[in-house]
């Protein structure tokens, strides 16, 4: 899975998202909706969003953006990312 979210003490995952979906702007734009969803079901320990992403081959520049909006829901979730780039 490319996004695990898991609880950082034990291991626990949380959910499992984007399934194979591998660009970075996607996975951001499921994270945030999951986030908008679940936030308020975390329990306040740290949890981790690891993040599996694949390079573009065609990527010249730019990418995703990581708003301010999915910055505070991550602090509000106490979710800290976690960015592993795979070939």
């Amino acid at each position: 899975m490319p996004i695990n979210i898991y609880r950082q003490s034990d291991g626990h995952t949380k959910a499992l998202l984007c399934d194979d979906i591998w660009g970075l702007p996607d996975q951001l734009y499921e994270l945030e909706n999951w986030l908008k969803d679940h936030v308020s079901t975390l329990d306040g320990s740290k949890h981790i969003a690891d993040i599996g992403f694949k390079v573009r081959s065609d990527a010249s520049g730019g990418g995703a953006t990581l708003e301010a909006e999915i910055m505070q829901l991550l602090i509000m979730a106490n979710i800290g990312i976690y960015f592993s780039e795979y070939t």
